[in-house]
């Protein structure tokens, strides 16, 4: 990824993911984030963070916003998309805010031209009660309190639904591979290392992943934990190992 950023023309535009990487649930370490942010800064590229999942990768809001702190140092133009969609989400509307965070007047000046024609070509005047229950628990400590907790034993659940996999994987029917990715990864997805012939071998049975090999954590019970472990093996057993089901 930094051969990469290193080799696109200077002030190239990146999208990122803060935290909870979609779709394959990989993210840089904070060590990594700081190396990415010092060549951000040398090749003066504008990044623009997506952060649709603050919370749910560690369950912690401050400790998910980790990523975007050493870029903001380092001074390149930066823009970020808060998102308040997958909760508390009212009639699945999705509430959210842009930020840009800038380091001279005139770039002020001209990004806030070009959003407000943005703004007016889109929507104009967006409906305002997807925005004012957000507002309305985040601005009272007793409910505030209690939406963080939830996304406390929301991300905690998804990592107890990885462990299973992997547990199932390793330990229940002895798949041959190596699962360790799976609990390595964080948040609501998970790419599972499945072949285009695997991933369709699941479908086949009942277990939807995408053919890339997508799946998502979020969906899983203790049941359905199982049954996913269960259909891979035999989609590995089948397509590496040879053994005839």
């Amino acid at each position: 990824m930094v051969a990469d950023v290193r080799g696109a023309p200077e002030g190239s535009i990146f999208v990122l993911h803060q935290c909870a990487h979609n779709p394959t649930g990989v993210d840089p370490t904070e060590e990594e984030w700081g190396v990415l942010a010092d060549t951000f800064a040398e090749k003066r590229h504008i990044i623009f963070f997506d952060s649709a999942y603050q919370g749910y990768a560690s369950g912690n809001l401050d400790r998910d916003a980790f990523a975007a702190r050493p870029l903001r140092l380092q001074g390149p133009l930066l823009s970020l998309r808060t998102v308040l969609r997958e909760e508390p989400r009212p009639l699945q509307r999705a509430r959210g805010r842009a930020v840009c965070l800038h380091g001279h007047p005139e770039e002020r000046d001209a990004v806030k031209s070009q959003w407000e024609m943005l703004v007016r070509a889109f929507y104009s005047n967006p409906p305002a009660f997807g925005a004012r229950v957000a507002h309305i628990v985040l601005t009272d400590p007793e409910l505030r309190a209690q939406w963080q907790q939830e996304l406390d034993h929301m991300s905690g659940r998804i990592k107890k639904m990885r462990a299973l996999v992997r547990k199932h994987l390793e330990e229940t029917y002895k798949t041959p591979g190596t699962w360790s990715h799976i609990t390595k990864q964080i948040g609501m997805f998970s790419f599972l290392g499945l072949s285009k012939e695997e991933c369709a071998y699941c479908q086949e049975h009942n277990v939807f992943i995408t053919l890339t090999g997508r799946a998502n954590m979020a969906g899983l019970t203790e049941e359905t934990a199982e049954l996913l472990a269960k259909t891979i093996d035999g989609a590995v057993r089948k397509y590496r190992a040879g053994t005839k089901l």
